[in-house]
């Protein structure tokens, strides 16, 4: 239904100029810090998908009792840990790729990614499934700590190689982390009926934007600088588009 007294135009482009605006304004900023300093511009990218990760948890948990769809329940407790261990990457990154120093940053980081694909991929199957919220977190807890175990313990493939740079593995993931969010798409239009128009649209898109942010590890030109601020962007763009479908509808809209 429309605002009273304002056309359905004016609405739309009430709902739609603000996140317009802030995905113009991000471009900007991330260059702006990269330009000063790369490491600056990932910790931004990395602590903004961090807050929103939370804050989609703490808004769906919370709200777990009255939430009908548990697809958002099931994505808001992976979000929860795909944001602790993306934390940890960011807390670990030394700074640009060098010739002679290797965390396991990267490690962590494919970690998460994997995690979130995974969920991505399983959440369209419990809209209108129960699920124990107390269950999928502990499962979530677990996978997650030995993820992060074999992350530290270098006993994932090398991503990276002092010396030589990124390798072979590295490429094969993020083609496997793509694959894995487009068949997430599919799951999702399958059971699109179940979810508020703009919801559904804005979810589309931040697996989208998501898939896009992986696929650009391939335009990197320099196999030892850290210059994925295109990377960076379309990962900050996804987590945005995340929190307008969950946490700002959800608290706007709640009954839709």
């Amino acid at each position: 239904m429309d605002e009273p007294g304002f056309p359905k135009e004016r609405v739309s482009l009430q709902r739609w100029l603000p996140p317009a605006l802030v995905l113009l304004f991000i471009p900007v900023g991330l260059f702006l810090a990269y330009r000063w300093h790369p490491r600056l511009s990932h910790n931004l990218a990395e602590m903004f998908s961090v807050v929103v990760a939370c804050s989609v948890f703490m808004l769906t948990w919370n709200a777990r009792k009255i939430i009908d769809n548990n697809y958002f329940i099931f994505l808001g407790i992976a979000y929860l840990f795909v944001g602790v261990i993306d934390y940890l990457h960011a807390d670990t990154f030394v700074d640009v790729f060098t010739t002679t120093e290797h965390t396991a940053s990267i490690e962590l980081w494919f970690a998460a990614r994997f995690l979130q694909s995974f969920a991505l991929l399983s959440a369209p199957f419990f809209v209108s499934r129960k699920i124990v919220p107390e269950l999928v977190l502990l499962g979530f807890a677990a996978v997650s700590a030995a993820m992060v175990a074999l992350a530290w313990t270098g006993a994932f493939p090398d991503f990276y190689l002092p010396g030589r740079g990124v390798t072979d593995a590295k490429s094969v993931s993020d083609h496997l982390v793509a694959g894995v969010q487009i068949l997430s798409v599919g799951t999702l239009w399958r059971v699109r009926a179940h979810f508020d128009r703009d919801v559904f649209r804005m979810l589309v898109l931040s697996i989208l934007f998501s898939i896009a942010a992986q696929l650009s590890a391939n335009l990197y030109t320099d196999a030892y600088e850290y210059n994925s601020v295109i990377g960076h962007y379309l990962t900050v763009v996804s987590f945005f588009l995340l929190y307008r479908a969950i946490v700002a509808t959800g608290l706007i809209r709640p009954y839709s």
